[in-house]
């Protein structure tokens, strides 16, 4: 049997050693081809998330779709001239402070496998209410 043991629950969910493996592989190099915005306007920012890469930056910081898209448009629409997928052109480096702002834009994360919509918001009023919206 190639199921993994060691935990009191592997009776009720274990995994072969080769999924595994799959999980502990590092996540998919992002790339500018993966930030495929929907809508971007001075309060959200709405784009697709394929499969396979990460949504969230997570605790080793590892690019991801949320930190693409803060690159490009920004936390602020005012300060961003970036509104379509056509003009992300502009990269720039995230400092020490940029990362405390792209963790203040994610509203919620999906899957490392999962593609689907990845909503981020661009103010502090609009992420709260985002939050409350997606409790409810």
């Amino acid at each position: 049997d190639n199921k993994t043991s060691g935990h009191p629950n592997d009776y009720f969910c274990s995994i072969t050693a080769s999924e595994e493996r799959g999980r502990l592989q590092p996540p998919k190099v992002v790339t500018r081809s993966d930030l495929r915005p929907i809508y971007v306007d001075n309060s959200i920012i709405v784009t697709n998330k394929p499969s396979g890469v990460m949504s969230v930056p997570g605790p080793r910081r590892h690019e991801c779709v949320a930190s693409l898209a803060f690159r490009y448009f920004g936390k602020s629409y005012e300060t961003s001239t970036n509104t379509t997928r056509s003009s992300c052109d502009t990269w720039r480096e995230l400092s020490a402070n940029d990362e405390k702002e792209l963790d203040r834009m994610i509203v919620h994360r999906l899957d490392r496998d999962t593609s689907g919509v990845l909503l981020l918001a661009r103010d502090d009023v609009c992420l709260r209410q985002l939050h409350d919206d997606f409790k409810d």
